[in-house]
């Protein structure tokens, strides 16, 4: 197995049995080896998750959220523990990081791999899925993308402080959990 200089930051609240199935997939059946960072927004993450093959743990804010209020909040502890996995990335100088959920399995490193190749053979510096600019759903006043998986290039988004995002700042009745 080689090292590869590549980075996968994972955020999770209380899915651990899909977090384990994603390390694992990553770390026992792809070729290379990958900086892999998780945050948990969960206060007993780290007693779930404390063990796993992974390079990095944070402990994101311990957001708490109940059904049928306000969805503010679980917005707030998604997109923090998205910054705080990928922040927590950057600090290992990879060439990409790749975000995941804990429930977005990629299963072929080859195609992930190609992913990479396709996103600087166009001189990208973001890989996302989403339905993009343009389109402008209540939930998406500026465009729609979604986390559950993209790929950036960590010297672009240290450029940009990318992962600096501050959650109150925007707008709460306006955006999706994704």
């Amino acid at each position: 197995m080689k090292t590869s200089n590549n980075a996968i930051a994972i955020s999770v609240y209380d899915k651990f049995d899909e977090v384990k199935i994603l390390v694992d997939i990553i770390r026992e059946n792809w070729e290379n080896k990958y900086f892999i960072t998780l945050c948990c927004n969960h206060p007993e993450g780290e007693n779930h998750l404390g063990a796993l093959s992974i390079d990095s743990y944070v402990q994101g804010d311990p957001v708490p959220y109940f059904k049928g209020k306000s969805r503010i909040n679980i917005r707030y502890r998604a997109i923090d523990c998205v910054r705080k996995s990928c922040q927590e990335a950057l600090k290992f100088n990879p060439k990409t990081i790749m975000h995941l959920h804990s429930d977005a399995w990629p299963l072929s490193e080859k195609k992930y791999l190609r992913l990479i190749d396709e996103m600087y053979g166009k001189r990208a510096k973001l890989g996302i899925r989403g339905f993009g600019h343009g389109v402008y759903p209540w939930s998406s006043p500026l465009g729609h993308v979604d986390d559950m998986f993209f790929i950036a290039d960590a010297e672009h988004a240290k450029k940009v402080d990318l992962f600096d995002i501050r959650p109150l700042a925007l707008l709460p009745h306006k955006q999706s959990v994704h």
